[in-house]
């Protein structure tokens, strides 16, 4: 098996922090970018759009839908441009594939 990625330590990591963190929670649910910036030390730009929601507990299961596809299978202008322009939301000019400036890279230095 293999090991978690340091970004998905450090969702598991936000994660507990607001399963006890009243405050934490109520920040990542209002304002989710302030609240990673708090957590990385990484600005996140304000055009990156994050939205956090809160499980109601009568639901047992929750999916995350991804982007619906075309079926011809060509891409959008704004997805060419983030493939050409390297999309990262650190601004760093990289792309997010094995970038330095992850969320968890920031977070453990």
């Amino acid at each position: 098996m293999s090991s978690p990625s340091n970004d998905e330590r450090l969702i598991s990591d936000i994660t507990a922090r607001a399963a006890i963190d009243r405050e934490f929670r109520q920040r990542l649910l209002s304002n989710p970018n302030d609240a990673l910036t708090e957590i990385t030390g990484v600005s996140v730009p304000a055009a990156f759009k994050v939205k956090v929601v809160e499980k109601d507990p009568s639901v047992d299961a929750m999916f995350v839908l991804p982007d619906l596809l075309d079926p011809n299978g060509e891409l959008s202008a704004e997805e060419l441009e983030a493939v050409a322009g390297g999309d990262c939301w650190f601004t760093c000019g990289n792309t997010c594939q094995g970038c330095s400036n992850s969320i968890a890279t920031k977070a453990v230095e």
